[in-house]
């Protein structure tokens, strides 16, 4: 994507005027507008100006310095990268102590980089011990795809590349979650709008990543066909949080989930990780969920 695109396209993103952005930036609207058009080209002052107008949002002024040719101010790490290891740490400890609860560690595409042992007892009752990521793995992605390689509570599990399984193909999947939640056109629709936001997001900075992967696959399952168009519930009718029911025999297990962020990052990675935190609904939840995490 050329510089001028990117810029138009993450300013519209945030919902700004061209002179909004150049008031942030303190640049003059009609540099901003030469810049989206192209008829100028940015010095890197007037790219440090516009990285620090989308802070903190990182990953956009890391996309401006690359589309521009120049190298970002800080070099992007992933994951499993050595200096990735403090906020790794981190992650392992909050998903450690959440449990018996399930707790995950997502990246902004639904790919499950870690998870606990309360969200590995709590799949392994959903998928009766049968390795969930194999049963919603797109083709040619084998077993071991997703947290099910030896995630270990609160360990980092790095997902594989490419086409590896999302929590979207584990919510969506018809051989996924779908298939025992009890109140899907509440839960799913949140999930996909969710996913879609995060393939706009990809878009917008000129990345094709596994948000659009995903999005990709699970457009043909049929729970994607039917809750995409759903509407938004009026504000009137829409609870404080959303409560998702899975009944497994005579057993329903209601969660409520809780998304967390690094709240001063630093880098582009810790910003883009997500700690899904799920917490029981209600007392019977909470001793499912408790028992199913002391079974061997």
């Amino acid at each position: 994507m050329d510089f001028g695109s990117l810029l138009a396209g993450l300013r519209r993103g945030a919902g700004w005027s061209q002179a909004t952005l150049g008031a942030r930036a303190d640049l003059s609207q009609r540099h901003v507008s030469f810049l989206e058009s192209g008829r100028s080209r940015p010095g890197r002052a007037a790219l440090d100006k516009l990285a620090r107008a989308f802070a903190p949002d990182h990953a956009a002024g890391a996309a401006l310095f690359e589309a521009a040719g120049l190298a970002a101010p800080r070099g992007a790490v992933g994951w499993a990268d050595p200096a990735f290891a403090p906020a790794r740490a981190a992650v392992a400890r909050a998903l450690a102590r959440h449990a018996p609860y399930p707790a995950l560690a997502l990246d902004a595409g639904g790919t499950v980089l870690a998870a606990n042992a309360g969200a590995e007892a709590a799949l392994a009752w959903a998928f009766d011990g049968r390795d969930p990521w194999t049963a919603v793995a797109p083709p040619g992605v084998g077993a071991g795809a997703g947290v099910g390689a030896g995630a270990g509570a609160g360990a980092g599990a790095v997902a594989g590349a490419g086409a590896a399984p999302t929590l979207y193909d584990l919510s969506l999947h018809p051989d996924g979650l779908a298939r025992l939640l009890v109140n899907p056109a509440e839960v799913l629709p949140h999930a996909i709008r969710r996913l879609k936001a995060a393939a706009r997001r990809e878009a917008a900075l000129g990345e094709a990543g596994p948000a659009a992967d995903a999005l990709r696959r699970v457009r043909r399952h049929p729970a994607f066909r039917a809750f995409e168009h759903a509407p938004e519930p009026p504000a009137a009718r829409t609870a404080s949080v959303v409560v998702e029911r899975y009944r497994k025999g005579g057993e329903t297990l209601a969660l409520v989930a809780l998304t967390a962020r690094f709240g001063a990052p630093e880098d582009a990675a810790a910003q883009a990780v997500e700690l899904e935190l799920f917490y029981p609904e209600d007392d019977a939840s909470a001793a499912l969920l408790a028992r199913l995490a002391a079974a061997p």
